[in-house]
């Protein structure tokens, strides 16, 4: 691919300490740093529509699809941009010079006249309005992000940031809340009259955020010396104790609340307490931002630093996937519609996705490698059984059985799900059941299961564990013999995972339950959970219409991911997420980001300039007909931006170079 280049430097880092108490570690919590395509301080990130986008110094816009590679754009301007925010019109930057940008993609931008010349801090957006703070007490609103005007709030001094939150039962109404210096707060019900608040502090107030729930406002103002005051109606604002005498410069309030700072400087919690998190960085973070499950962090020098974050994938196909399984280097996802189609997408590396399999029947539940034979399985009795993943044969035990889920485990393969069975001539009902074969062709059974519904089966230590409706879960040595257990939890469960030595079990909504043996269990988490569970590198991941995480097991994080997903599975170290035309795909902290490339003509040759993560080898490759290439040169990059003279170009009349890695 050939993509345009930047030059990139980076300078030292200054190191400023603060200590803070320190939560139950968890390494979905910790910030790891992304090469970065600039040394120009940033000052602010947001995420919108599938876009990463960053500001700072100099005009610097950088743009990212999954927070690894950064692209930076034209933003036709050398102002220092202070903040960003999209609305319905797209994004908008704000900075010095009352410069303001719009752009409706995150990559071209244009500006905007401006009715003040202060310097601009913060952007927010609600009501359809655009709102951005700065000096002199003024606030410029947009309801197009083209025409702007002012509004003087008749307060001194300079505001520093902005937030919006829609009403709720408790206070019907909406809700605009400013912050700036001398520790000035305002609320605004539109954005146009404001009205000032006693805050209770002088130190500078640096950010704002709010949250709204069902029931009432969270309101999160942040400044220097570590000062931090919560509301829950703008009104009355509470000193807290963050835990830091550091500056505190961002704050987001979503699933999770995070806060940045001077020094590195990254807390989390709410409230009722702040703690301390892994930001891996000694340098000023001035922005933050929590989208795709994680936070991202911009800084002084060009810093970013990010998360764990779970980023879309194209499926590939329009049916919804049920399950997905990882074996051999291979991805295998299944799903289907009802009644209708049954299909299944494969993978090597959990992002790029093929159609394997479609055809009539019914939707498949499961899937899972089994000793040396792919199985899949699902509604009205399928089978499906495959040795590569690619070419797959139909088999099937039957119209009259459901079949929900399967794992393999010393030597079996078990499937469970339902089976019909006879009372009397004629009557027939559903009845919960177990099928095994030893070589995922031959199959017994069926073996009645105690219970209601049954939905998922895992295997770990030398047995296997069965999930379903109403809380109903049982253990099997064999997948014939069954012993039925109390889950301690008495809704549905969606699925259940082996991992730290131990099972976990999840119930969409309503927790986690947990146990070592498979017979004794115990309740983990009470809040929220998944449609299904996996354990991978950094532990459980429960994917559903409330995300959660978990190191090992007893400890769980909300991360309010979303999304209809229903099948989870881990390997090449990345987590795979599937669901309704979904996929999603954990991005590792030690992932490449892509090379960058510009060029020009000179009368010394033809010059590139590569940008290119250092400790890496790459190539540059020519072509003339972009399907031949052939290696220009190859390197490894020991500094941010690798310069090169091809003195052979200019014998060509036209040619196109590209740079890769290996």
């Amino acid at each position: 691919m050939k993509h345009p280049g930047y030059m990139v430097i980076f300078t030292s880092f200054v190191l400023l300490l603060f200590t803070l108490p320190m939560a139950a570690a968890d390494p979905f919590d910790a910030l790891s740093s992304r090469f970065s395509p600039t040394t120009q301080s940033l000052h602010a990130v947001e995420f919108a529509n599938g876009t990463y986008v960053a500001v700072g110094d100099g005009g610097t816009i950088l743009s990212s699809a999954d927070t690894v590679t950064w692209i930076p754009q034209i933003s036709g301007t050398t102002n220092r941009l202070n903040g960003v925010k999209y609305g319905t019109n797209g994004f908008v930057a704000v900075g010095e010079g009352a410069t303001i940008l719009k752009s409706p993609d995150g990559i071209s931008w244009t500006r905007c006249p401006s009715p003040v010349t202060n310097k601009l801090s913060a952007i927010t957006y609600g009501l359809g309005r655009y709102v951005a703070v700065g000096t002199g007490g003024l606030v410029v609103t947009s309801t197009n992000a083209v025409n702007w005007s002012s509004v003087n709030t008749g307060a001194p001094g300079s505001f520093n940031g902005v937030d919006f939150t829609w009403f709720n039962t408790q206070y019907p109404q909406n809700m605009f809340v400013l912050v700036g210096d001398s520790g000035t707060i305002m609320t605004s019900p539109d954005g146009l009259a404001w009205t000032l608040r006693f805050s209770g502090t002088f130190f500078r107030l640096n950010a704002v955020a709010i949250r709204a729930s069902s029931s009432q406002y969270t309101m999160v103002a942040a400044g220097d010396s570590g000062t931090l005051e919560t509301s829950a109606d703008g009104i009355t604002w509470t000193m807290q104790t963050s835990g830091t005498t550091a500056n505190l410069n961002a704050i987001v309030l979503t699933a999770q609340y995070g806060i940045v700072g001077q020094g590195g400087v990254f807390i989390t919690g709410s409230a009722a307490g702040w703690y301390s998190q892994p930001s891996n960085t000694s340098t000023n973070l001035n922005g933050v931002a929590f989208a795709n499950g994680n936070f991202v962090a911009v800084g002084d020098s060009g810093v970013i630093q990010a998360g764990i974050p779970c980023v879309p994938r194209t499926a590939g196909a329009t049916a919804a996937m049920s399950a997905i399984a990882f074996a051999g280097g291979k991805f295998i996802a299944v799903g289907g519609v009802y009644g209708l189609t049954n299909t299944i997408l494969a993978s090597t590396n959990g992002k790029d996705w093929a159609t394997v399999y479609t055809a009539a029947g019914g939707a498949l539940n499961g899937v899972a490698f089994c000793s040396n034979l792919w199985v899949t399985v699902g509604y009205q009795g399928a089978i499906l059984t495959s040795s590569n993943g690619l070419n797959w044969d139909n088999h099937s035990l039957g119209a009259d059985n459901t079949l929900n889920g399967i794992a393999y485990g010393n030597g079996s393969c078990v499937a469970l799900g339902s089976y019909t069975a006879y009372h009397n001539p004629g009557t027939s009902y559903q009845k919960a059941g177990v099928f095994r074969s030893t070589d995922g062709l031959n199959w017994t059974g069926p073996y009645a299961l105690s219970g209601g519904w049954i939905t998922a089966i895992a295997y770990g230590n030398g047995q296997f564990i069965a999930v379903g409706f109403g809380g109903a879960l049982a253990s099997s040595p064999d997948g014939v013999n069954w012993a039925a257990h109390s889950s301690a939890i008495y809704n549905n469960f969606g699925g259940v995972a082996f991992g730290n030595g131990i099972f976990t079990a999840v119930c969409p909504g309503f927790g986690v339950v947990t146990s070592s043996d498979g017979t004794n269990w115990i309740a983990r988490f009470t809040m929220g959970g998944g449609n299904a569970i996996t354990y991978g590198d950094q532990g459980f991941i429960s994917p559903g219409s409330t995300f959660i995480t978990s190191p090992d097991g007893t400890n769980w994080s909300i991360r309010g991911f979303g999304g209809s997903v229903s099948g989870a599975s881990f390997g090449l170290g990345t987590y795979v997420l599937v669901g309704s035309e979904q996929i999603f795909q954990s991005i590792p902290t030690n992932v490449q980001a892509q090379p960058l490339m510009q060029g020009q003509s000179s009368p010394q040759g033809f010059q590139l300039s590569v940008t290119a993560q250092p400790g890496h080898d790459y190539r540059i490759q020519y072509t003339t007909n972009f399907m031949n290439w052939q290696d220009a040169c190859s390197f490894t990059s020991t500094q941010s931006v690798t310069p090169f003279t091809l003195v052979d170009a200019t014998n060509h009349p036209f040619g196109f170079y590209r740079v890769v890695s290996p």
